[in-house]
């Protein structure tokens, strides 16, 4: 492995965030040319190539959703903004117009586990019946598990 293909590895500091969390864990090596995405529930190691293979499959999802981890109405898209979405509760996004049957599913208690959102992405009517995220997935399997892993680095 070249020193281009060494892995930069991803943490986010729980101080930095002013929260404090003790399902929050690190990664102590970056050696084996991995990149670690540390979320409050989820640690997920994904390859560079599997997560530019994930930015490049979020470019679908970009017409509609950001990334940006600003949910000020100047930054709000279609669709709500994905940054944090992994592991995180359905309609969390303050101020964003959710469909009456994503707000359902939200009250029922939908959570955005890796399972589920490839279920959405694949088909988002089997998660909410009637929701107003229409879309024809040309996504592959190998392209959404990447996609989601691109989502859970950030």
């Amino acid at each position: 492995m070249t020193t281009s293909d060494r892995a930069v590895v991803v943490l986010l500091c729980v101080w930095c965030l002013g929260a404090s969390n003790s399902a929050w864990s690190q990664s102590s090596s970056a050696a084996d040319g991995m990149v670690t995405a540390v979320t409050p529930v989820t640690a997920v190691t994904i390859s560079p190539a599997r997560l530019q293979a994930g930015r490049i499959a979020f470019l679908r999802c970009a017409a509609c959703h950001s990334v940006t981890g600003d949910a000020t109405s100047a930054s709000v898209k279609v669709g709500p903004d994905l940054r944090g979405v992994i592991d995180a509760e359905a309609g969390r996004v303050a101020g964003f117009g959710y469909s009456a049957p994503m707000k359902k599913a939200a009250s029922n208690g939908l959570r955005w586990d890796a399972a589920t959102l490839k279920r959405c992405i694949e088909n988002p009517a089997q998660i909410a019946p009637g929701t107003s995220m229409v879309y024809a997935n040309s996504l592959g399997a190998e392209q959404i598990d990447a996609l989601i892993g691109y989502l859970a680095s950030l």
